[in-house]
C-alpha cells in the first residue's frame, strides 16, 4: 500500500469513528443534530448524510415548506424514562418564517426532541420538529431560491411568495440587530 492510500485509509477510519462517537450518548446526538440543523442541513428536499445518520425513521419526516429562524440554542435538560428519552431545547429569538414579519411573533421557545437508543447509538426519532436555522444561513438559502425561481417557468409561479419570505426574513434580521444594539 502506497503512502497516499495509507493516509486516505487512516483519514477514512478516523472520520468513521468520529461519526459513530458523535452520537453514542443522547446529549451528543442532540448537540450534533441541532448544530447541523441550525446550519441548514434539513433545508430543501435533500437531507445531508450526517443528519440522516442521526435520525431514525426519517422517511416519515416531511419536506418542510416552513422553517424557524433562531439566533441561539441551549440544551436545557435530557430526561430518560425507560426507552423514552426527551431533550428539552431552548431556542432564542424564534420566528417561524412567513411572507409577513411581525416582531410580536419573535419569541424564545422550548422544544422537545425525542430520542431512542438503537443497537449501536442514540438517534432522533419522531415526532420531528421544523428545521431551526440561523438566519444568515436561511438568508443565503432564500436568496438562492429566489434567483432559481427567476430561471424556470415553475419557479416563476413561486417567485412572489418566495420574495415576500425573503423580505420578511430581512426585516427579522434588522429587528434582531436593533434588539442587540439595545442590549449592549
Amino acid at each position: 500500500m502506497n503512502r497516499g492510500n495509507q493516509i486516505l485509509l487512516a483519514l477514512t477510519t478516523l472520520l468513521s469513528a468520529a461519526a459513530v462517537f458523535a452520537y453514542d450518548t443522547p446529549d451528543k446526538t442532540v448537540t450534533e443534530f441541532i448544530h447541523r440543523d441550525s446550519r441548514g442541513e434539513r433545508l430543501g428536499s435533500k437531507v445531508s448524510e450526517m443528519i440522516d445518520k442521526l435520525q431514525i425513521d426519517n422517511h416519515f419526516e416531511p419536506a418542510w415548506d416552513t422553517s424557524v429562524a433562531i439566533t441561539v440554542y441551549l440544551i436545557k435538560s435530557i430526561r430518560m424514562d425507560g426507552e423514552a428519552t426527551i431533550a428539552s431545547v431552548l431556542f432564542m429569538n424564534s420566528w417561524t418564517t412567513s411572507d409577513d414579519f411581525d416582531m410580536k411573533d419573535v419569541k424564545d421557545e422550548e422544544v422537545e426532541i425525542h430520542l431512542r437508543k438503537t443497537k449501536d447509538c442514540w438517534k432522533i426519532c419522531p415526532p420531528f420538529t421544523m428545521p431551526r436555522i440561523f438566519p444568515e444561513v436561511l438568508l443565503k438559502h432564500l436568496e438562492k431560491v429566489v434567483e432559481e425561481d427567476k430561471t424556470t417557468d415553475v419557479g416563476k409561479g413561486f417567485l412572489i411568495d418566495d420574495q415576500k419570505r425573503l423580505d420578511a426574513l430581512r426585516q427579522y434580521l434588522s429587528f434582531i440587530e436593533r434588539r442587540k444594539g439595545k442590549e449592549q
